[in-house]
């Protein structure tokens, strides 16, 4: 299994997993979240094809999609979906039917929410209509 990641500590973490191999792009460092951001990261992502995408958010919603407070760091995410076949939208329920200022992917974009079992069954609903699968752990 190869995994792709622009943060730096996870990129660490996996690293001691021998069966795994580990893609870094490139980038410059955000310190506040280890990410490698700008445009020196988008060549190597576009150079591949990423089978299935977990993504980190600040903001999600069936309306507007995926969003992030960055605009750095939404480019480079936003550059991963495009090259994407499934992608998967984490985030805890605290973000749910929320905006951010940078869009990430539209909704139709988003395959499955991966969220905690706190999220609200309304705002739940709203994904799900949206054909979005919703999954609660």
């Amino acid at each position: 299994m190869t995994v792709v990641t622009n943060a730096l500590n996870i990129a660490s973490d996996l690293a001691v997993r021998r069966q795994l191999k580990v893609v870094v792009i490139g980038g410059v460092i955000r310190p506040q979240s280890f990410e490698l951001v700008g445009h020196f990261a988008r060549p190597v992502i576009e150079a591949m094809t990423i089978d299935l995408l977990f993504i980190g958010v600040d903001a999600v919603s069936a309306q507007y999609g995926a969003a992030t407070r960055h605009d750095d760091e939404g480019e480079i995410n936003q550059e991963m979906a495009n090259r994407s076949q499934q992608v998967v939208v984490v985030a805890d329920s605290s973000k749910l039917g929320k905006r951010a200022f940078c869009t990430i992917c539209p909704p139709g974009q988003i395959d499955m929410l991966l969220t905690d079992d706190g999220a609200d069954p309304a705002v739940v609903q709203e994904f799900e209509a949206a054909g979005i699968e919703v999954v609660q752990v």
